[in-house]
């Protein structure tokens, strides 16, 4: 008997709208790092629509995918874990809300200010709010150490506030904060550049992260702005070094289509990773370990770079 095709749809948790790692034999903890997972997709989604109605369209019909879960998603993280103390990630109470979930978040709202629907834009807003609320009572995201806001990450969320006409960052303090943002991304070059590998990958989520932020600049401004053509040249180092496609496409190296293309029908099983995006392992890109794999066997799962990947297409392009 033939099995059907795999769709985005099946990752989809129907009451958040979260994007869930997939349930099946040796994966577990479902709603782990949903915030960052769903951000990445869905600020994809929304670009993909804005920028290639046709290919919009058949992901909707392929993969029941559409602009209604953006809503669905962010309406319910805004009511249901964007409290006043500490923020939380839907339905896993084990996991401290981390940068690392921030970072996609604050792309997905910038994502929604360029592309998304009105009542989308209103929900964003409040979560933005809600954020700066935190941050003046408790500058941390979180009782964790990862989730301390950084005068970096404050940058990166005054760059969405101002979408949205709110007022955060001010004067020599906005100054201060751009200046960290800059060396952070100056950091991640510098790292980039070690001649051990193993150490020039070690922060590599976070450094994959980065990419959202500075997508977050170019919705803002344009790739053609001095400073965001400065952060994206940052990423030059690691896209000449093989650590994925997504650096070749935000630092603005070559690329062809067709290596975005594979991706649409590219499969991973969870010997070879503890997620559904493979962008983020680029040690395992270094390695060999991961390349576009057509193979939808038994215990095999379908990806989501071709989503992110083809919205990084056409932001940059």
């Amino acid at each position: 008997m033939a099995v059907a095709p795999q769709k985005y749809a099946q990752y989809i948790d129907a009451e958040s709208a979260v994007v869930k790692r997939p349930e099946g034999p040796g994966w577990d903890d479902p709603f782990g790092d949903g915030v960052w997972r769903t951000s990445w997709f869905y600020s994809s989604l929304l670009v993909i629509k804005a920028k290639d109605r046709a290919a919009y369209d058949k992901l909707k019909r392929d993969h029941d995918v559409d602009e209604a879960l953006v809503v669905r998603f962010l309406g319910y993280f805004r009511d249901r874990c964007t409290d006043r103390d500490e923020w939380t990630l839907p339905k896993n109470p084990s996991q401290n809300f981390s940068g690392d979930q921030l970072a996609p978040l604050l792309y997905l709202l910038a994502s929604v200010d360029g592309y998304g629907s009105d009542e989308t834009k209103n929900i964003a807003k409040d979560i933005l709010q809600r954020l700066i609320e935190l941050d003046n009572r408790h500058g941390a995201l979180s009782g964790s150490p990862q989730g301390q806001i950084r005068d970096n990450q404050r940058y990166a969320i005054d760059i969405a506030c101002r979408m949205y006409d709110i007022d955060y960052l001010k004067g020599f303090r906005r100054d201060v904060c751009k200046s960290e943002f800059s060396a952070a991304l100056a950091l991640n070059n510098l790292l980039a550049q070690l001649p051990w590998q193993e150490l020039a990958t070690q922060d590599a989520y976070s450094v994959f992260n980065a990419l959202a932020l500075v997508s977050e600049a170019c919705i803002k401004w344009s790739k053609d702005d001095k400073d965001v053509d400065s952060w994206r040249k940052n990423y030059r180092v690691h896209a000449d070094k093989g650590w994925g496609p997504a650096f070749r496409i935000v630092s603005g190296r070559s690329f062809n289509a067709s290596d975005i293309e594979a991706y649409a029908t590219a499969y991973i099983s969870r010997s070879q990773d503890n997620d559904i995006i493979m962008a983020q392992r680029p040690a395992k890109y270094l390695s060999g370990d991961f390349k576009p794999d057509p193979d939808s066997g038994p215990n095999r799962w379908l990806v989501l770079d071709y989503v992110v990947l083809k919205s990084l297409q056409l932001l940059w392009q």
